[in-house]
């Protein structure tokens, strides 16, 4: 699977900056991925992993940074899709992240 974000849309930025996050948990909420970047703004590839069948939630979230990411906020911009791996099959999904809100789009 290939987890990519889209350049951030509409908005702004934050301004002390923030963290995007991308977490794949098992249907019984064990972390089977994930990953991080300080480039949240940013069009770029975040994640790829092969992962055995079966169903997942893939969720993404945005950590603002406070007093130049020393403390971070609580996640905000939050999204999660469900999803099920399947066998020689590379599924790939695209984060559209605005300030204050999120899709995830599959396909």
């Amino acid at each position: 699977m290939v987890v990519r974000q889209a350049r951030l849309g509409g908005g702004g930025l934050y301004i002390e900056g923030a963290y995007a996050f991308v977490e794949i948990r098992d249907v019984s909420g064990t972390l089977a991925d994930s990953a991080q970047t300080d480039r949240y703004h940013l069009a770029q590839e975040l994640l790829r992993t092969d992962l055995p069948a079966g169903d997942y939630v893939l969720r993404t979230y945005v950590r603002p940074c406070e007093a130049a990411c020393p403390l971070m906020d609580p996640p905000t911009d939050i999204c999660e899709v469900t999803f099920t791996a399947e066998p020689v099959r590379t599924t790939q999904f695209t984060i559209n992240r605005s300030i204050g809100a999120c899709t995830v789009e599959v396909g």
